[in-house]
Order: C-alpha cells, then sequence, then structure tokens
C-alpha cells in the first residue's frame, strides 16, 4: 500500500522504483492520515489530537464543561452537510480558537470563542468541518484564511493534501 501511494506521489510508472523521498513523503502522509489527528500546514506544521464531533448531540455538547484541554488537543465537527455554521460558548469554560473549514480542508476564517458567551461566532462561508483548540494556538502558528489541514475528511483536499483512500474517514 505504501509503495502504490509512494508510485502515485512520484509518478513513477511500473519500470521505475521510487524514490527513497517519495517512500518517506508517502509513509509520512499516511502516518498522518488519522481519525484521531488533524495536521495543520501553517508557518509550521503542526499536529494535533482530536476528538470528533460527529452526531447532532455530540456537536450540540461541543466542549461545554470542559475544564482543560491539553495544548495539543482539539475537537473536529464534521458536518454531514456543509452549511453556514455559527457556534456560541455557552458552558464553555475554555477560552478557544474556532476555526471554520472548506470540504477541502482550507480554513475559511478563524473566530474568538469567548468563554460563556452565547455571542454568535460565524463561518466566513460554507463550512465542513470546524476545529475548536486552545485559544492562541491559530496566532502562535500562523493558522488563518487559507491554511491547509489534512484529515481523512477532508476528501475534496487538493491531491499532495488528500488521505490515501486506505486511510478513510470513519464517521
Amino acid at each position: 500500500m505504501i509503495l502504490s501511494v509512494a508510485l502515485a506521489a512520484s509518478g513513477a510508472g511500473a519500470a521505475q522504483a521510487p524514490s527513497v523521498e517519495a517512500v518517506a513523503d508517502a509513509v509520512a502522509r499516511l502516518d498522518a492520515c488519522s481519525n484521531e489527528s488533524v495536521t495543520v500546514f501553517a508557518d509550521t506544521e503542526q499536529r494535533y489530537r482530536v476528538e470528533l464531533a460527529l452526531t447532532p448531540d455530540e456537536q450540540r455538547r461541543g466542549l461545554m464543561f470542559r475544564q482543560q484541554m491539553d495544548a495539543d488537543a482539539g475537537m473536529l465537527f464534521v458536518f454531514e452537510q456543509p452549511r453556514q455554521a455559527n457556534f456560541w460558548m455557552r458552558n464553555t469554560f475554555l477560552p478557544l480558537d474556532i476555526i471554520f473549514i472548506d470540504t477541502a480542508g482550507q480554513v475559511l476564517n478563524v473566530g474568538e470563542g469567548v468563554p460563556f458567551s452565547e455571542a454568535s461566532v460565524r463561518s466566513d462561508g460554507i463550512a465542513g468541518a470546524v476545529l475548536e483548540l486552545n485559544r492562541g494556538e491559530a496566532a502562535a502558528h500562523g493558522i488563518d484564511t487559507g491554511t491547509q489541514l489534512l484529515h481523512p475528511a477532508f476528501r475534496e483536499a487538493p491531491e499532495g493534501f488528500r488521505c490515501p483512500e486506505s486511510a478513510p474517514f470513519v464517521d
């Protein structure tokens, strides 16, 4: 499987073996494609462990009532149908970066989640997902409009940022 990903990445056919770099890139990409993590390609490449919020109940609850979250952790909300997304922070103790993402895994905009606020934080366009991280992560790592993310849920991602079929999104 890794060899076929490397061959596709290198453009090599049956007569040419993939380069060591192509194999290493394919292995790294396969390793990064997990339902339990999101890789962000901004000023630096950053990987976050994520809890998935897939059902309406999980998405309504989100990070409510949580008192702390590890620096390398977050919650990824994946919408069954892409939509204009609105988030609020009722019963949420943690200050958050609310990162709205299109179906191709590109950041639409980053909103500020203020603890306990009922003010709506909106996406700047149709979102396929939202990533919530501890406040300050986006600024610290240059996550902004146009930043590319890697996760199996982003099936429309550009070729170099698309997870291989061997790493399917479990929804």
